[in-house]
């Protein structure tokens, strides 16, 4: 949730020197104070382990978010700031149906240009998976398949986040950014990808 939270915050808010806003979902909140620990702010918040495991995904969703936003505002009261810009995230996320998709980098066309590849992303409650997804001229999505299905842990799959191209107009080609991973993909005249 942190990640959509920080995709759905589009306000810039004065800080004197706060780069960063901590919340510490704990299960028994030994400080209510909010320390500024060289820059970043951290909150403690109560956080029922048991409940959230227990859990489906979307009311595991929904705790993270509650339990952020419930810090969030803490911080708000602590350093009177505005509370309205983390409001305004927080119901971007509802209304998102805490989802959070994107597509990585921009989608490129094929040499005909009747189609575009791009690296489609899911990051999700259990895991994080990156498609190569393909779309006609209108955007109509034709057909993805999944090339990593992994941690959702931004410091595990960013890895996996680099660049696509077409080898040719039916092969596609995604190159990590740490140029340790590689695949190649073909689109076969049903429009079904493949991995080669």
């Amino acid at each position: 949730m942190t990640a959509l939270f920080e995709k759905c915050f589009h306000h810039k808010i004065q800080t004197r020197k706060i780069w960063k806003i901590s919340v510490e979902a704990v299960d028994k909140i030994k400080t209510n104070e909010v320390r500024d620990l060289l820059g970043v702010l951290v909150v403690q918040v109560e956080f029922d382990i048991n409940r959230f495991v227990k859990a489906d995904v979307i009311t595991k969703k929904q705790i993270a978010l509650e339990t952020l936003y419930r810090g969030v505002k803490t911080i708000c009261d602590w350093m009177k700031w505005p509370e309205e810009p983390f409001k305004a995230a927080y119901d971007c996320i509802i209304e998102k149906g805490y989802r959070n998709e994107w597509t990585w980098g921009k989608a490129k066309w094929n040499k005909s240009r009747t189609k575009t590849a791009e690296i489609y992303c899911v990051h999700d409650v259990e895991s994080f998976k990156m498609h190569v997804l393909i779309r006609d001229k209108k955007k109509k999505e034709l057909s993805r398949i999944v090339l990593v299905d992994d941690t959702p842990d931004e410091f595990v799959f960013s890895r996996y986040l680099g660049r696509i191209e077409w080898i040719s107009d039916h092969e596609i080609g995604v190159i990590a950014k740490d140029q340790g991973s590689h695949w190649l993909v073909k689109l076969d005249d049903a429009n079904v990808l493949s991995m080669i």
